[in-house]
């Protein structure tokens, strides 16, 4: 058993990934390049009688989350009763939305059974789980221009334990419908959740980062292959490349040219990396063999790195 304990570390070590991490911006989903000011119409002005209790707590969660940009917010009832055509004069751009649904379940589960007397007493534990999906829309004002729709879900989850005397132990429902009775506990777990919305606007509203992780592919069981990797473990990015660019300019091998790239990337050099996997794909064409969709997928991506570097710089310039 020992003797098969330690033949299996060598093999544990060689399937580890050898990762390459780094960061890169981007810019904001919505182009609010020279916009100022911008609001949010209240969803209650145009909402449906069904979901009319719950428009306006997504009012204003959207609102928190425009706050937390760094654009101008406007009071949206000072618009009220204007027709949209006259939104321009109180802001630049202005949010429009709806509630799409609200689905609710229930599960109920056995936590405590005992017996007193004649009786069995059973003690449950009752999950109620919102889900609330809104659509909503950013608009330029001075043209009705639609910059950008989102439709999002959000849920909640709340519990309650209880007794009683039935027989099932696990009980689970889908409600209709929402109970539409003001203060209801279904109600007060949907506020929770419309309350998650104003998270997930700052990606709209400025600049944000990702880091991006990808795998070191194979070149061979060499020695310059084996210290290429332990220099990409070590995070010395700029010594491996140099030996990844040597590997494949002496060898043309896909897997090294592809590692090159991503050490190029690692050390901030898109173009250099974008114009380095067009010639792998160029010659790799030429010699009428397949372009492995590693590479595809890497000069794909690696052009929307750029465009995005290039609506960053728009943003600085207009700054």
């Amino acid at each position: 058993m020992k003797k098969f304990f330690l033949a299996a570390i060598p093999l544990i070590f060689l399937s580890c990934a050898t990762v390459v991490s780094f960061q890169v911006e981007h810019p904001p989903l919505i182009d609010l390049r020279n916009v100022n000011t911008i609001t949010v119409i209240p969803l209650e002005w145009n909402s449906t009688w069904e979901y009319e209790y719950l428009s306006g707590c997504v009012t204003s969660s959207l609102i928190d989350g425009i706050r937390r940009g760094r654009i101008n917010f406007v009071n949206p009832y000072l618009s009220q009763n204007v027709h949209e055509r006259n939104y321009v004069k109180y802001a630049d751009v202005y949010i429009t939305g709806r509630i799409t649904n609200v689905r609710a379940n229930s599960s109920t589960e056995l936590k405590e059974e005992k017996i007193q007397g004649d009786e069995i007493i059973r003690r449950y534990v009752t999950a109620r789980t919102v889900t609330v999906d809104i659509e909503y829309s950013y608009i330029r004002s001075a043209n009705n221009e639609r910059l950008g729709t989102f439709r999002k879900a959000e849920m909640s989850t709340h519990t309650y334990e209880h007794s009683g005397r039935r027989n099932n132990r696990t009980r689970r429902e889908r409600l209709p419908y929402i109970f539409r009775q003001r203060g209801s506990w279904t109600e007060r777990i949907a506020e929770s959740a419309i309350l998650k919305f104003s998270d997930t606007m700052a990606h709209e509203l400025g600049p944000w980062t990702t880091t991006e992780r990808r795998n070191i592919r194979g070149t061979g069981n060499d020695p310059q292959s084996a210290e290429a990797i332990k220099l990409v473990r070590q995070r010395q990015y700029g010594n491996a490349l140099e030996l990844y660019n040597g590997m494949y300019d002496e060898t043309g091998l896909v897997p090294a040219g592809y590692n090159t790239a991503l050490l190029l990337q690692a050390t901030n050099k898109f173009p250099d990396a974008l114009e380095l996997l067009f010639g792998l794909q160029r010659r790799t064409a030429e010699t009428g063999k397949n372009i492995p969709l590693y590479v595809r997928r890497e000069i794909a991506r690696i052009s929307d790195f750029i465009s995005g570097f290039m609506v960053l710089e728009g943003y600085r310039n207009s700054e």
